[in-house]
């Protein structure tokens, strides 16, 4: 069975020569792209694409926040955005249960004409998201996908023809599909984390951090650090569950928590790495000096070199790495170590 990962591939190539053959390579995939989705063991977020918004930002947020990105093109509603609906005689037509949630009833009559189809971007701007976001698809931290779509075709009292259409749920079975009743593309849905609110402090509270940082060099990150990102978002979790909008200052949290622990994370990164700096250094002499003692008679050496050089060889420096490397572990057991590392790359 082809795994997530390569399917995620797949898709990427797909968009990257046509809008047409994006939709048709998801479509091929989407059974198991939804089965694989459902087993994930890993939070998920969901971001929908529009002309009018920046969502750059969202998305490292999504990155930091989230285990996996589903990344929803056509949202606009534009002259960029496209339908691909499959007739009864194409390969990739499935007959779908469409339901309907108790809020839209007085909106959808069961006589009106349903359309299930997909809702995705043109060919240029596919390409141009893949290219802006391959940092995190590469690294099967995103998915372009298409949006699930329903077309309602109804007949008004005056006879005049209107067409609504609404979102479907992206990750129920593929024959099943279950409209959305809101609906909102500025939202940061976090599946199982915090609702929207606590979600939005959570944003605001470090956005700063990361705002600076490339998608590339975020998700190198994030890569490198994978086993600190659980601790980092238990931290701020805790946080911000506990923050009351009414008393609390996000500024007065960054200042008086999230800065301090940076701050001493620095303190002892720069301490570790001077110290290191001075054992290597010393290591290398002693290393050199070896040497010396080697090409050159003992005899013709000063007895002040040769006490120095008593006993020490190439182990001094690998012991001074082992140590760096071990002081270097220990600053990431705190928390908010990976808040510290987002804050220094570039």
């Amino acid at each position: 069975m082809t795994t997530l990962s390569a399917i995620n591939k797949e898709i990427k190539y797909a968009g990257l020569i046509s809008s047409n053959k994006f939709v048709l390579k998801f479509v091929e995939h989407e059974e198991q792209i939804i089965r694989s989705l459902q087993q994930f063991d890993g939070l998920q977020s969901e971001i929908y694409l529009d002309g009018g918004h920046d969502k750059i930002d969202q998305l490292k947020f999504a990155a930091i926040f989230s285990d996996f990105i589903s990344i929803y093109t056509g949202g606009d509603f534009t002259d960029k955005s496209h339908a691909t609906y499959f007739n009864p005689d194409s390969p990739y037509f499935v007959d779908r249960k469409i339901t309907i949630p108790p809020s839209l009833i007085s909106e959808i009559r069961q006589d009106y004409n349903l359309r299930p189809f997909y809702l995705h971007n043109s060919s240029s701007s596919i390409k141009k998201t893949i290219r802006a976001y391959s940092p995190l698809i590469d690294n099967n931290k995103a998915m372009i996908r298409p949006i699930r779509s329903l077309w309602v075709d109804k007949q008004l009292i005056n006879k005049s023809r209107e067409s609504l259409i609404y979102y479907a749920e992206a990750n129920t079975d593929n024959r099943h599909w279950v409209l959305k009743d809101n609906f909102s593309v500025d939202s940061l849905p976090i599946s199982g984390y915090m609702n929207s609110p606590q979600c939005k402090v959570l944003f605001d509270l470090t956005i700063p951090y990361f705002r600076d940082a490339t998608l590339k060099n975020l998700t190198s990150v994030l890569v490198d650090e994978n086993d600190v990102i659980s601790p980092f978002r238990k931290e701020l979790k805790n946080i911000v569950r506990g923050f009351d909008v009414l008393k609390d200052n996000l500024k007065e949290i960054q200042q008086d928590i999230l800065r301090p622990q940076i701050d001493s994370i620095n303190r002892r990164f720069n301490h570790i790495r001077n110290i290191q700096t001075i054992n290597r250094l010393g290591s290398m002499a002693a290393f050199s000096l070896s040497l010396i003692q080697i090409l050159i008679s003992k005899d013709q050496v000063a007895d002040a070199v040769s006490k120095i050089i008593q006993g020490l060889s190439l182990s001094n420096l690998i012991l001074s790495e082992t140590e760096y490397q071990r002081k270097q572990n220990e600053l990431r057991d705190n928390p908010y170590f990976l808040l510290w590392r987002i804050q220094r790359i570039k």
